[in-house]
């Protein structure tokens, strides 16, 4: 088996973090022929530069950004809003809540996803034994959400640009934003798909009941899933990827 990492922050839970200025490629610990790209946040061109000229022969495992609702939606800047989704019906709607067509909050994931869908073909030119487009950690519980945006640089330096003070800063509750994470994965799965690659949804041993990121899988910010997280989405890809090599 031979096993290639790549993506975004939530890459780190999967493989660890290597302290460098440029991106660069090294072995994952505790992983027998198992690679990884590192490289400093925000993810460059140059990064996926070195995925590309390295991935021939090999099962790529991509976890693509991930949080784009949550950066859209997860402070509440006007009033409260929800929608119906479709996959879905019996999901609850948010008392008092403005409701939205689903169609319009698929519309903010549109830029990334096309961004997705084309470095998905880039990639497929490289011939990789196969791409698998790992799937995002869900939402966490609304106490420890509202603790993490608190504590995560992003959201706080969202505040002056929307004329908040850290006080004032209400956030999204927490059945929305479970909604609107079900909706991103749907639209991920398709457009990893549509573009020849395979979707990995997450583990159900990683949720609670309801489907919220278990507390004891969590980091300490309002997005980010910890170590422990990894080490079973991990078990999950090796799976995934030594069918991959069996011919499925």
């Amino acid at each position: 088996m031979s096993l290639f990492i790549a993506g975004h922050s939530h890459t780190r839970a999967l493989v660890g973090y290597w302290p460098t200025d440029r991106p660069e490629i090294h072995a994952v610990p505790g992983h027998d022929d198992t690679f990884a790209a590192y490289g400093p946040l925000p993810i460059a061109d140059e990064y996926w530069d070195l995925v590309a000229a390295s991935i021939k022969g090999q099962t790529l495992g991509i976890s693509w950004r991930g949080q784009e609702a949550l950066a859209h939606f997860g402070v509440q800047i006007v009033e409260p809003f929800d929608f119906v989704y479709s996959g879905d019906y019996l999901m609850p709607l948010e008392r008092g809540a403005t409701i939205v067509p689903e169609a319009l909050v698929k519309m903010t994931f549109r830029q990334t996803l096309q961004e997705l869908a084309d470095l998905l073909q880039r990639l497929s030119d490289k011939s990789p034994r196969e791409i698998v487009v790992i799937g995002s950690p869900p939402p966490k519980r609304q106490d420890m959400f509202e603790k993490g945006v608190r504590r995560e640089q992003y959201f706080l330096d969202r505040l002056p640009h929307l004329s908040l003070s850290l006080d004032e800063m209400k956030v999204t509750s927490e059945w929305v934003r479970l909604k609107l994470w079900r909706l991103h994965q749907d639209v991920m799965r398709r457009t990893a798909v549509e573009n020849g690659a395979t979707y990995m949804p997450i583990p159900p041993s990683t949720q609670d009941a309801d489907g919220f990121l278990l507390p004891e899988l969590a980091f300490i910010d309002a997005t980010h899933a910890n170590e422990h997280y990894g080490v079973l989405i991990m078990a999950e890809l090796i799976k995934l990827s030594r069918k991959i090599e069996a011919g499925r």
